[in-house]
């Protein structure tokens, strides 16, 4: 068992899989380095903070200089993230994706003062260029050694970029010559974004199944139907015989002018309208608990002819559907259309049957 002080615990973010896709730890100042957190955004995190240093002679120069501005934003935005998700209670994986601007943007401004600092031999600040090489790479071979393939070929790479990069760095503060830096840069560059880089190619190489919750990593490749998906968010998200022909049948009898259907989620809706290219609304927003429509509204839209067919979850837990009394106006005034008449045998079901859709209909 972890004790709470262990610094290998922390370094792990608390991190324990429940094999969803979607861990993200326990709240900690480690978190964003925890085996499920590193790989999708925290790649060059500690490159950026170092670079920040290297700013700082620049900073004290130019004073409330443009430049200046720009660098106190980006940093103030990197910790505002920083403090967040490291403490946060509640995000997705994804949600990380707002680090890399100012992970770019810092690594930018910082890189060149680096290596500035570097060709003049500046005390301390002359060394943060290899020691931001060094402390990278190493954060990232620790990383990709928990993925047993990965690690014969990326760490290789990595580790050679970096011994390279730190040879020439060396040569050039031995000998001085301007020919040793570019190269040295260049390996730099190399060393620290070759993992990044891979991880970025897995959605292209195994794209996720649930794009409700994306996430890189070579976990990708053994991804299941219903990887990282909660059974609310499992709605409709793969087409089917019986949605196929659901579909069919709404696109059949769809009166110009009108919606499509009206259903819960945003998800659904979405699924019907890039499907048939035909309006439709989701009453309750983006997991169907919000007042995106409410019971008078949807009374007038059904009165006004806008509306005709309402698709329904039906609830399968507490609290998994909320608006009851739209669901409930919906089965008194409208008729239950049997899947037989669409050409479907069944109910429309999520993708482990964790919820049921029945399709209604109101009539004028």
């Amino acid at each position: 068992m972890h004790k709470v002080g262990s610094i290998a615990y922390l370094m792990q973010g608390g991190y324990t899989s429940n094999g969803n896709g979607n861990d993200t730890g326990n709240g900690g100042p480690f978190r964003l380095w925890g085996l499920s957190m590193f790989g999708q955004a925290s790649w060059l995190l500690i490159f950026a903070f170092l670079s920040v240093i290297a700013c700082i002679p620049r900073f004290k120069r130019e004073k409330w200089s443009i430049r200046n501005g720009v660098l106190a934003f980006f940093l103030l935005w990197l910790i505002t993230d920083f403090v967040f998700f490291s403490f946060s209670n509640f995000f997705h994986r994804y949600y990380l994706c707002v680090l890399a601007p100012p992970i770019a943007v810092l690594i930018g401004m910082g890189l060149p003062e680096m290596v500035q600092a570097f060709k003049e031999k500046r005390k301390w600040f002359g060394w943060l260029l290899p020691l931001s090489l060094l402390v990278t790479s190493i954060m990232s071979i620790l990383f990709i050694l928990h993925y047993p393939i990965l690690r014969l070929f990326l760490v290789p790479i990595i580790a050679l970029f970096t011994v390279i990069s730190l040879l020439f760095l060396f040569l050039y503060r031995r000998k001085e010559k301007q020919g040793y830096l570019p190269p040295a840069i260049a390996c730099t560059l190399a060393a620290i974004l070759t993992a990044p880089f891979y991880w970025c190619l897995t959605v292209i190489w195994f794209p996720p199944v649930n794009s409700t919750m994306p996430y890189a990593g070579p976990e990708l490749a053994t991804q299941v139907q219903t990887r990282s998906m909660t059974s609310n968010q499992e709605t409709m998200v793969a087409p089917d015989a019986s949605t196929k022909a659901m579909e069919d049948y709404l696109v059949k009898n769809y009166q110009p002018g009108s919606f499509l259907v009206v259903t819960s989620r945003s998800d659904n809706a979405a699924a019907f309208i890039i499907d048939t290219g035909l309006p439709a609304v989701a009453y309750g927003g983006f997991v169907g608990t919000d007042k995106g429509l409410t019971l008078s509204e949807i009374k007038n839209l059904v009165n006004s002819g806008k509306i005709t067919y309402f698709l329904l979850a039906e609830e399968t837990g507490p609290g998994e559907f909320s608006n009851f009394s739209i669901s409930a106006y919906v089965k008194t005034n409208a008729k239950l259309i049997s899947p037989s008449e669409y050409g479907c045998g069944n109910m429309i079901s999520s993708l482990n049957g964790t919820a049921s859709f029945s399709l209604y209909r109101f009539n004028k």
